[in-house]
């Protein structure tokens, strides 16, 4: 069994498992920071989001 990086990713993700919600982190800026449901609605939002002050997060919004 090998261990290591094996992502080409742009970016990284997290769980919060108290929260049940994923984190995806800009890996270039990592101060980037979205989150949402599924990881696939985590980085969309990374992916858009406009992220004009350094250190600004983009958190899932709960109903």
């Amino acid at each position: 069994m090998q261990f290591g990086n094996f992502s080409n990713s742009w970016y990284r993700i997290s769980l919060d498992t108290d929260a049940q919600i994923f984190y995806a982190t800009s890996k270039e800026h990592p101060e980037q920071v979205a989150s949402g449901i599924t990881i696939d609605e985590a980085v969309h939002n990374l992916s858009t989001a406009n992220f004009s002050n350094r250190g600004q997060q983009l958190k899932h919004e709960t109903a």
